[in-house]
C-alpha cells in the first residue's frame, strides 16, 4: 500500500477526530504534523518488523520510524531469532563459541543442513590455537557453549508496545491513539523516541501458551497464525483491557487500556497488583474461555473483536 494511499485515509479519519484539520496527517507518536506536499517525510511502517516476517504496514514520519526500526525492532528481532534458533532458522546470528576458557566470535546458522558456524577471527595465531582446542575437544567429547549476543530487554519491550499501538493505529486510527486512555502508552513511546529508554514497560506483555485443541472447537480463527495481529477484548481480574496479539512476536499478546470511562484508571490498578503474578496469570488464563468471535479489520471498524477472560470466576 503507497504512502499516499495511506495518507488519504488518515487524512480522513484526522478530520473525523479534529474537524479543523484538513488534508493532512499526524504521526501518532510524536504528534507532528504533516501536509500533503509533505509526503515525502512519511514512510511505511510494519508493524511487525519485516525481518521476521511481517506484512501488514501503516503510515509513520521518517523519522520515528527510522529511531524504532534501529533501535528498538532490532532487539525485538534478535530475540525472535535467538528463541527460534534450535528449531531452526535461516537466519545468520552473531555469536561466541566458547571451548574451556577460550571465546571466538562467530555467525551460526542452523538449518536443515545442521549447524553451520563461520569463525569471524583476523589473527592467525588466535585462530591456530582455537583449531587446536577444537580438535582436542572433539575427542574428548566435551560441551561445546554457543553464547548469543545480549538482548536488551527495555527495548525489547518498547518495540513489542509500538506493534500493539501501531496495530491499534491501523485498525482503529486516531479514535484509539489519541483517546486519553491511550495517553499514558502514548507518551512513553515519545519519551523513547528522544532518547534509549531506560523504564520500566507501562504495559503488561506475555506470551501466550495456547491449548490448541480447546480454543480450536470454540474459535477455528483464533489461532489463524497467518494475521500478523489479532485484537482481543480482554477480562483480567474484573478490568476490561484490549489486548493484541502477535504471534510472529513468539505469539506476545500486550495489554493495552480499553475504551470505556474507567479503562485508564483500571489499566493502571493493574499495575499495583504483583506484575509477575499478572502476567503468569494472563500466561495461563487467556485461552481459558472464547465468548464470542466476529473480529473486522479495518480503518475506523470499531469493532472489537474476541472477548476472552482471563478471571478464575469465569
Amino acid at each position: 500500500m503507497a504512502v499516499e494511499t495511506l495518507f488519504n485515509l488518515y487524512a480522513k479519519n484526522l478530520h473525523l477526530h479534529c474537524p479543523d484539520v484538513e488534508d493532512g496527517f499526524a504521526c501518532f507518536i510524536c504528534r507532528t504534523g504533516f501536509l500533503r506536499n509533505e509526503l515525502d517525510k512519511l514512510s511505511l511502517a510494519h508493524i511487525i518488523p519485516k525481518a521476521i516476517g511481517g506484512k501488514t504496514k501503516t503510515l509513520l514520519c521518517k523519522k520515528c520510524n527510522h529511531t524504532i526500526g534501529y533501535w528498538y525492532d532490532s532487539e525485538a528481532v534478535k530475540e525472535v531469532h535467538t528463541r527460534r534458533f534450535p528449531l531452526g532458522t535461516e537466519k545468520e546470528m552473531k555469536a561466541k563459541l566458547q571451548i574451556q576458557d577460550t571465546q571466538i566470535p562467530t555467525k551460526a546458522c542452523h538449518n536443515q543442513n545442521g549447524f553451520n558456524i563461520n569463525i569471524q577471527q583476523n589473527s592467525p595465531e588466535r585462530l591456530k590455537h582455537f583449531k587446536e582446542i577444537w580438535t582436542d575437544q572433539q575427542v574428548a567429547g566435551s560441551t561445546i557453549k554457543l553464547e548469543f549476543e545480549p538482548i536488551n530487554g527495555k527495548w525489547r519491550d518498547f518495540a513489542y508496545i509500538c506493534s500493539s499501538m501501531l496495530a491499534m493505529f491501523r485498525t482503529f486510527g486516531y479514535e484509539y491513539v489519541f483517546h486519553r486512555c491511550a495517553r499514558s502508552i502514548r507518551e512513553y513511546l515519545e519519551r523513547g523516541l528522544n532518547g534509549k529508554t531506560t523504564e520500566q514497560a507501562p504495559s503488561i506483555i506475555s506470551r501466550i501458551s495456547f491449548n490448541s485443541a480447546n480454543l480450536m472447537k470454540t474459535d477455528p480463527d483464533l489461532l489463524d497464525n497467518k494475521r500478523d495481529y489479532q485484537i482481543w477484548l480482554v477480562t483480567l481480574r474484573g478490568m476490561h483491557c484490549l489486548g493484541v496479539y502477535m504471534p510472529q512476536l513468539d505469539h506476545a499478546c500486550v495489554l493495552l487500556p480499553g475504551l470505556d470511562q474507567n479503562s485508564a484508571q483500571s489499566y493502571l490498578n493493574l499495575f499495583t497488583l504483583n506484575r509477575d503474578e499478572t502476567e503468569q496469570m494472563m500466561a495461563k488464563r487467556l485461552s481459558f474461555k472464547v465468548n464470542f468471535a466476529s473480529y473486522e479489520q479495518g480503518l475506523c471498524s470499531m469493532i472489537w473483536g474476541n472477548y476472552i477472560s482471563c478471571d478464575e470466576s469465569m
